[in-house]
Parts: C-alpha cells; structure tokens; sequence
C-alpha cells in the first residue's frame, strides 16, 4: 500500500495505491479489499480498495482528508487477520497553510479586519497618522526600593562599621599579650 504523499493538509484529497499479491505471489483479482484507516486518537473510518480495470493485483481507493492527526491505513485481506496482513502505511494531515502560500497583499480582508475590530486600515504612506490615532493612556508608575543596609548610609559609616570590631579584636590582643594571659 502506498499513499501518493505522506504529508496531506485538511480538505485534500487523499490517495492510495495497493498491489496486492495472493499466498503464491500472484497478482490478487477480487473486485475490492476493505481496509481501515485508523487516526492516532482512535478513530477509524472503512475505506474499499477497488480493482483497477485491466491491472490485476493493482487497487486504488481516495478519500478526503477530513481531520488533522497521524493515520495509519490497514488493509485486511481476504482470509488473514490483522497481525498476518500487510504493513501499516501511514501518513500525516495538517491543518491548511493557505496563509502561508499566499504572499501577495489582501487589502480587501485588512480593511475588514480592521473595521469588525474596531481598528483602521493604514497603509505605509500613512504612518505619520497612526501616533495621532493611538489611544493616549497615562500611568503612574511607582518603585518601592528594598531598605538600604546601615553601611551603605556613607563611606565613613561604612568604614567604622568594619574598622570598630577589628579595633576591639586588636586591643583585646595586645592587652592579653601584655599582661600574659594566652
């Protein structure tokens, strides 16, 4: 079984070919094989793989790509269960990329756009308008600063704060030195 792409967007037209060989490798001639086309979440829908006319074993079946997801498509042939039947094919539908194929300019949509949202339509010969077209919103803001510790009050503060304790620690010393008290 093979799909002619393996990536589809939502609304193509999905196409599959099959040559389908019997036990003994021959070209397998019933008028249609049923097969499933199973989504990721589950859903299945019954597709019919019919024979081409003139091609024996040849089948083809097409259906529309109606929802987005990965797919997986079974076909159960006559006489085996799924497990002995042939590889699952899978391919993808995405949802349409219309947008992106389409570069040109749709003023008619802008200008609807605009208007239904309550906007207007500018074009780049009018920008000089758009500040004078904006709404003007005033805020005050306000910045609450964490506390500031003692020492950054000022340099002389800052000093004594770590220069004190090392005077005291000093005095200590020397007066336990003089006085033999290590």
């Amino acid at each position: 079984v093979d799909p002619d792409r393996t990536d589809y967007e939502l609304g193509d037209q999905v196409l599959l070919t099959a040559r389908i060989l019997n036990e003994q490798f021959e070209a397998l001639n019933v008028p249609s094989v049923p097969a499933l086309v199973r989504a990721d979440d589950g859903r299945v829908q019954n597709i019919e793989l019919k024979l081409l006319p003139g091609q024996e074993g040849q089948y083809e079946s097409s259906f529309v790509a109606q929802k987005t997801g990965n797919f997986h498509v079974l076909v159960n042939l006559p006489g085996t269960d799924e497990e002995s039947g042939i590889e699952p094919v899978s391919f993808r539908v995405k949802p349409p990329s219309v947008e992106s194929r389409a570069y040109w300019l749709n003023e008619k949509l802008l200008r609807e756009i605009a208007q239904t949202s309550g906007g207007q339509y500018l074009t780049l010969d009018q920008l000089d308008q758009l500040y004078d077209l904006m709404p003007q919103l005033d805020s005050t803001t306000e910045y609450s600063s964490p506390p500031e510790p003692l020492w950054d009050i000022s340099s002389r503060l800052r000093y004594l704060a770590f220069l004190l304790p090392l005077l005291l620690l000093t005095v200590e010393w020397a007066v336990r030195k003089r006085f033999k008290l290590l």
